[in-house]
């Protein structure tokens, strides 16, 4: 038996390399080949050759890419001897985990990164030769689980341990973070076996024996979902207890001490879980707990917090909520759970209310210092200083909950929960307190309060529903809050409680503030002098309203609308839709990146608060948005979010007030979140420029640098047709180009408009072609008038100048420059000679008289028998012409050429 390769054809099929090579005979044996998996496109095995014996081998299909990795038993002997069974193995970050024995730690987990310095063993789970027969390797996300034996702590008498039989671990890729997962103990003492591990949305399931229902398929999310009723008990019950009788509490006697038996069935739970209290703990700061050590369980301490909603916000935690109380017994706490940390146990850690909050404190600032633990459960905990929660390390726990009921305000107040998953129950009922004490996990839970006699059952509510899977940083976000439409119809009556009673007035601003995280943990201890007088009256104000009423004032906040629209809110509501179940947002708003200008939104347009953030649904709206006063403003102006492209895009558009005065048509254009452009495109609209003489007929481009960060001045960049004059007729001979008709003056040009003018380049036309150009312009609507220069050709290309050219706001028009020019055939003498390097005037005064507007170009020309002569021609607009010499040049009036323009290059 040797290793081949396939690629599923005859004649793609071949032996990839002669591992066991046997001379001069045929090899019954060969390598004994046991495949184990695949890394980094490399197929490790099990193999043996003729030199070392068994060892682990890899192979990237290629004689020379087929090599030993590691000798892992060196002593010749084998691990495994049944060829072509796979051996199980499993891939996690990176790393190829498999069962191996090296001769002196038994079978045990191994892994490999496919060097030989990177493939050692893993973890001796099992302590001694015997080795934890490692079997079901089973990678699900970052975590890898497997069935092992599990060893008493220490040996016996001889040296030996104690096995427990097969049970299901669990490993985060660190030999102190692996350990047991799931104890299935028996009756008999018999192994249970776990095995046909396989996962599924996120859980594992596998085929285990109890020793009482037989072969039966377990899942780890029932283990959790048990572990957590436990945990609620202990949490909401236990952690509340003084004693256990239910009697006040007289003398020390009655109190619960080290050593005590705890029973959850004597205490009427249906519950097979038994403790012994191993820590009590009541210090003067009011932190108390127990550590308790299970029969059938790992170590839990349970923490103690607040029962009841106004308990909790009518302590101060000037230093953070619970932050006294855990510093004051942080030694203490830390040394039992070192204590109670082994190998193969970690202690877990639960707690209700401000008991949820001490329990991430405590798990926080004890992982940060390398601590290992199991589970960490809360149960209507608020959240602690993020500072304190970026301490918590992940990797150091097996498993984060959070339990937040639906309208409890109590989990709004703090900042940041550690990291983990959470879940959100919701159920009827208009007492808020009760938001705060119905268990959400466990059937029922017994209070025992020392200050009275008898017990208070609290049931879980029949209608209760889990939201689960839901992200914590919507839960950490400063505007987090809740849905429960009972919440907000106490939030309603609270709010009408306050502004109409007298005496409650001075708690106007509490109902508001208990919509957010961030309102709730700023006026926390106020909302606690509030609670109990507007409980007292509120009940009589509920019962009068419907959900169809619910609508309450929102506190000041800064939403952000998809991560790219910030609205900030003074003058908000909030509105419970009952038919849509809908909690929408509506008033005037502030846009912080539309320099501040404020909003409406009303009617169909609103905002829709829900679990994945504040989403806008229909426009906002805005009046006026100055950029520039008195030259770039904007006018209503619409705002929406582009929900369904990818990825989301704030939509926006308006009127435009661009620096002529003249509005137009505009679309608002964001870069990420940053409000940096405005883009143009209309046509037909026959506008004045302002005093320029001039009508704007189309624009089209960019308004840029409009933001407030931008430090350059705001400038237009794009096309502009504008026309000026009355519409003019000309006629002049043929060889003129015979008849003009059109506007009298025309651009087409391209550039930047800034507060007061246009600088462009582009198209000039005079008449419809009489003259055209490619020139720079600069237009001043402010000043009045109009500048150009560049290449003119003129009276059907008689005349190539390099001209100024300007026009008043009267349109009267005088141009000069130097021109390049042919004399007409019918002038006398010089008819078809070329002029080089002369001269060119263009003059027109916008009075309805023709016969005083022209063109001349002239030179001088070396005539026979007369010599060196000024002389040209002058075409006039009403169609005559003639030749033109030094007396009549030196009469025409030469504009400057230079200073009265300004270029663009």
């Amino acid at each position: 038996q040797e290793l081949w390769v396939s690629n599923g054809t005859p004649e793609g099929t071949s032996m990839v390399r002669d591992i066991h090579v046997v001379e001069d005979e045929i090899d019954f044996v060969g390598a004994r080949i046991r495949p184990i998996g695949s890394l980094a496109g490399e197929f490790y095995f099990w193999a043996e050759d003729q030199v070392i014996g068994q060892a682990l081998w890899k192979s990237d299909g290629t004689i020379d890419g087929t090599v030993i990795v590691k000798d892992i038993r060196t002593d010749g002997d084998e691990y495994f001897g049944d060829e072509g069974v796979a051996v199980s193995a499993a891939t996690v970050g990176g790393t190829l985990y498999f069962a191996a024995d090296d001769g002196i730690h038994g079978p045990e987990i191994w892994k490999t990164d496919g060097t030989p310095e990177g493939t050692q063993l893993f973890k001796d789970v099992f302590p001694g030769e015997e080795g934890s027969n490692p079997r079901e390797l089973l990678a699900v996300g970052d975590t890898l689980f497997f069935s092992a034996e599990l060893s008493s702590e220490t040996p016996d008498e001889e040296g030996f341990y104690q096995s427990f039989g097969q049970q299901l671990w669990f490993s985060d890729g660190t030999p102190d973070g692996t350990q047991l997962h799931t104890r299935i103990d028996t009756p008999s003492g018999e192994s249970p076996n776990p095995h046909g591990l396989a996962t599924f949305g996120g859980d594992v399931y596998f085929v285990a024996d109890d020793g009482i229902h037989g072969d039966e398929v377990w899942t780890t999310s029932n283990r959790l979902k048990a572990d957590d009723a436990l945990f609620e008990i202990l949490a909401r019950d236990i952690a509340y207890r003084d004693t256990f009788n239910n009697r006040p509490v007289d003398s020390p006697a009655d109190l619960i001490r080290v050593g005590d038996t705890i029973s959850l069935d004597v205490l009427g739970y249906v519950s097979p879980f038994v403790f012994t209290v191993d820590l009590v703990i009541h210090d003067s700061t009011s932190f108390d707990a127990y550590g308790l050590i299970g029969e059938n369980f790992a170590p839990i301490l349970a923490v103690r917090g607040s029962q009841e909603i106004l308990d909790f916000f009518s302590d101060a935690f000037t230093d953070g909520i619970g932050v006294n109380q855990f510093e004051a017994v942080r030694d203490e706490v830390f040394a039992w759970l070192d204590a109670n940390t082994t190998s193969e146990q970690r202690v877990s850690i639960t707690g209700h209310s401000l008991g949820g909050a001490l329990t991430q404190l405590i798990a926080a600032n004890y992982t940060a210092v390398g601590g290992m633990l199991d589970q960490i459960v809360t149960f209507n905990s608020p959240a602690i200083a993020k500072t304190t929660a970026d301490l918590f390390r992940p990797e150091k726990a097996f498993r984060v909950m959070h339990y937040v009921t639906n309208g409890d305000p109590v989990s709004l107040a703090g900042d940041k929960f550690i990291a983990g998953d959470w879940i959100r129950s919701s159920f009827s009922d208009l007492l808020l307190p009760n938001n705060h004490k119905l268990p959400v996990v466990a059937d029922f839970i017994s209070v025992d309060d020392p200050a009275t006699l008898g017990f208070e059952i609290r049931v879980r509510p029949d209608d209760i529903s889990y939201e689960k899977d839901l992200s914590l940083d919507w839960l950490n976000d400063t505007y987090y809050y809740h849905t429960d439409p009972d919440y907000f119809l106490w939030l309603t009556g609270a709010a009408i409680a306050t502004n109409t009673i007298e005496p409650l007035q001075q708690y106007r601003d509490v109902p508001p503030a208990l919509l957010f995280r961030a309102s709730t943990e700023d006026l926390r201890q106020r909302i606690g002098e509030a609670l109990a007088p507007v409980q007292t009256t509120i009940d009589t104000i509920i019962n009068t309203l419907t959900l169809a009423e619910v609508h309450a004032e929102v506190p000041d906040v800064s939403l952000n609308l998809l991560n790219l629209l910030t609205v900030s809110a003074t003058d908000m509501s909030v509105t419970y839709f009952g038919d849509s179940n809908e909690l929408r947002l509506q008033g005037r708003v502030e846009l912080p990146q539309l320099f501040n200008t404020t909003a409406d939104f009303t009617g169909d347009n609103y905002i829709l608060m829900s679990p994945d953030g504040f989403r806008l649904r229909g426009v906002l709206s805005a009046e006026e948005i100055v950029l520039v006063p008195g030259a770039w403003e904007l006018k209503e102006v619409h705002i929406g979010l582009d929900q369904i492209s990818n990825p989301v895009k704030i939509m926006a558009g308006g009127t435009l007030q661009i620096p002529t005065g003249i509005e137009v048509i505009a679309n608002l254009n964001f870069l990420g979140t940053d409000f940096n452009s405005i883009t143009l495109g209309v046509a037909g609209l026959n506008k004045p420029i302002g005093a320029s003489g001039l009508f704007l007929q189309s624009i089209s481009g960019t308004v840029d640098h409009v933001s407030e960060l931008d430090a350059e001045p705001i400038s237009f960049g794009g096309d502009v047709v504008a026309t000026g004059g009355p519409e003019i007729n000309i006629s002049l001979p043929s060889w003129a180009g015979g008849d003009f008709n059109g506007s009298l003056l025309s651009i087409n040009v391209n550039g930047e408009i800034d507060s007061d003018h246009l600088e462009a380049h582009g198209a000039l036309s005079l008449i419809e072609g009489l003259a055209t150009a490619d020139a720079n312009v600069n237009l001043n609507w402010t000043e009045g008038f109009f500048t150009a220069n560049g290449d003119f050709n003129m009276i059907n290309g008689l005349i190539q100048a390099n001209t100024a050219f300007r026009a008043d706001s009267a349109l009267n028009i005088s141009a000069g420059g130097v021109a390049t020019f042919t004399i007409p055939e019918p002038i006398p003498i010089v008819g078809g000679r070329e002029g080089l390097s002369g001269n060119f005037v263009l003059n027109f005064t916008n009075d309805d008289d023709d016969s005083n507007d022209f063109a001349a170009a002239w030179t001088s020309f070396n005539l026979p028998l007369i010599g060196l002569r000024r002389l040209g021609f002058r075409v006039y607009f009403d169609g005559s012409f003639g030749l033109i010499g030094g007396q009549s040049i030196s009469q025409i009036p030469v504009p400057p050429t230079a200073g009265f323009f300004a270029s663009k290059s």
